[in-house]
């Protein structure tokens, strides 16, 4: 689900960016994911629908912190990672400490590990299953963390209070893609937005 007052040349131009990067990834069996992202229904009221994120859209929201810190110092943490491919792309593009995905849907989080296997060896990327509701981030570790599409206001809420206080203590970033709920996050330093593209940055 994209701004639907963007044309349809930008959304084509995002749609063959997305097919190119995963056709370089040569995964064997990429055609299961996409028979199962069409009966993918969402295990909780509030979680939203498996999608893939225009990787532009990453790049975008990367504009807006490369400049202001060093990745090199952040761990990556995609929160509702599905099939693993937004956390496969910051990890091909962008020189993260670390590079993590978790999701509450156990069969997307051992796809998506099968997919990285392919590619990496010695555990590069790992993927996890955990509920955002009940996730608390590790202490003491300086977080960027990616949500798109994940789920609804009411697990937001509950996400950001569980983890306000790291976020603080450890001058966390948050990039918000298709950020129905940007409102709701709130007690950051400074918010920067794409309304058009509908992305938000917060730095805590």
């Amino acid at each position: 689900m994209h701004n639907y007052n963007i044309e349809e040349s930008i959304r084509k131009d995002n749609k063959l960016y997305n097919e190119s990067f995963i056709k370089s990834l040569k995964i064997k069996d990429v055609e299961i994911f996409e028979t199962y992202k069409s009966k993918y229904k969402a295990l909780l009221n509030d979680n939203n629908p498996f999608q893939t994120v225009w990787f532009k859209n990453i790049d975008r929201l990367m504009v807006s912190i490369e400049d202001l810190i060093n990745i090199k110092d952040y761990h990556l943490l995609d929160v509702g990672s599905g099939l693993g491919f937004s956390t496969i792309y910051f990890k091909e593009k962008f020189k993260f400490k670390t590079y993590q995905g978790f999701d509450y849907d156990s069969y997307l989080v051992k796809k998506s590990q099968r997919i990285a296997d392919q590619i990496y060896k010695n555990n590069t990327i790992k993927f996890f299953h955990a509920d955002a509701a009940d996730f608390y981030l590790e202490d003491n570790k300086s977080y960027v963390l990616f949500i798109f599409n994940s789920f609804g206001k009411k697990t937001m809420k509950k996400f950001l209070s569980n983890n306000l206080k790291n976020l603080k203590k450890n001058k966390g970033i948050i990039l918000y893609c298709n950020d129905h709920h940007y409102t709701e996050i709130n007690s950051y330093e400074s918010f920067c937005r794409d309304d058009f593209y509908n992305l938000s940055t917060f730095f805590f």
